[in-house]
């Protein structure tokens, strides 16, 4: 549980079956986000490469993959906010979330229009096993624009 002041609370759980103890932390403890933005081609699904991670547990993000690797085994609530520019022309844009750099485990689409800036959250709940489980955010755009620039953060929660 959270505290008062929103900072990430330590917790033990007992296991009476296997008699294991184990150690969670519970909160937002991992987020990449952007200073800047980033472009993304046109057709082009392409990796969303948040530039800062912060967070207890920021080393789980690496910010030259855009890879999520959570060290500790658990189900976990992602949760994505990105937002697109306005575009010159019109078109769609999708954002998904991948787990291991395969399929979508959730994905959302929009579209998208040259006066309005476009924001698509995306929320889900995943098991990581805490080794070599990794997620990964997507971006895609399909307008008369060549790129579009994006912004946002996404942040992992151990639940």
């Amino acid at each position: 549980m959270r505290n008062d002041t929103g900072s990430v609370t330590n917790t033990l759980y007992y296991n009476t079956s296997t008699k294991e103890v184990t150690y969670a932390q519970i909160g937002a403890i991992a987020t990449g986000y952007f200073t800047g933005n980033q472009a993304i081609a046109n057709n082009t699904p392409t990796t969303v490469l948040f530039n800062t991670a912060s967070g207890s547990q920021s080393s789980w993000y690496n910010p030259a993959t855009g890879q999520f690797t959570p060290t500790i085994a658990g189900t976990y609530l992602v949760s994505v906010g990105v937002s697109w520019s306005p575009a010159v022309g019109t078109g769609a844009t999708q954002i998904q979330i991948q787990k291991n750099g395969t399929g979508s485990l959730v994905s959302t689409y929009s579209s998208i229009d040259n006066v309005n800036q476009n924001s698509q959250p995306v929320i889900y709940t995943v098991v990581m096993n805490g080794t070599t489980d990794y997620l990964t955010v997507i971006a895609t755009t399909a307008t008369t624009d060549l790129t579009q620039n994006i912004f946002g953060q996404a942040q992992i929660t151990l639940l």
